[in-house]
């Protein structure tokens, strides 16, 4: 899934940020990937069905199918290339259909390597570097259609988890009916809404500390 805003997306982005950060103390990262893993498995997964199934359709043959048609099954050349075939065949199918590959990658993998990504990012964008320990990242995978909020240290000390779970609802309906720079919009309010309501207050001592542009990420 390809990531695709419009300049004009970029510096509504870019100046919500700036605006949320200076009223709430805090520094914002907002980032978009279209995947957070090239997830090699789930083509191995895909593979492994598609020699499977061969194998079953032509044990079903066997003993069903007494014609001659399929005579080269039954031969052991004649089933490794059926066997290649619908492997290789199978592995390819989920490059095309996205549902299909979410369902062989499985909700907990899909979770935990978008987790990872978001935690690899937290720390290259230098989330975790400001002087107040005020970083939030808000990150959005499209394929995975998953949502991370990582706040440091001084924010996740004033804010429940249960708060961003929230936020997360309200970014996922959003990228789901509107798309990723709606979705991303309505992230970036809330999270400035959520620190409002927890009565926290930054120090404002160090000022704009990372950059207020959304990051984007293959």
């Amino acid at each position: 899934m390809s990531i695709s805003l419009a300049d004009a997306q970029r510096d509504e982005l870019k100046n919500l940020v700036a605006r949320v950060e200076k009223t709430a103390g805090v520094e914002i990262v907002p980032f978009i990937v279209s995947s957070s893993d090239s997830y090699e498995v789930v083509h191995w997964r895909a593979a492994a069905i598609g020699a499977l199934a061969f194998l079953l359709f032509a044990f079903a043959c066997f003993f069903l199918y007494d014609g001659w048609a399929l005579g080269w099954l039954y031969t052991g050349f004649g089933l490794a290339i059926g066997v290649v075939v619908a492997a290789a065949s199978l592995a390819l199918a989920p490059l095309f259909s996205k549902p299909l590959f979410r369902i062989l990658a499985g909700k907990t993998l899909l979770r935990r390597r978008t987790r990872a990504r978001a935690e690899r990012s937290f720390h290259a964008e230098s989330v975790s570097a400001t002087e107040g320990r005020t970083g939030i990242l808000v990150f959005i995978s499209l394929m995975e259609r998953r949502i991370e909020i990582i706040p440091d240290l001084a924010i996740a000390r004033a804010v429940q988890s249960s708060d961003w779970d929230v936020v997360i609802g309200q970014i996922r309906e959003t990228v789901r009916s509107k798309g990723p720079h709606e979705g991303m919009k309505a992230g970036i309010a809330a999270c400035g809404q959520v620190i409002e309501e927890s009565g926290f207050v930054g120090s404002g001592q160090s000022g704009n500390e990372l950059r207020d542009d959304v990051r984007f990420g293959d």
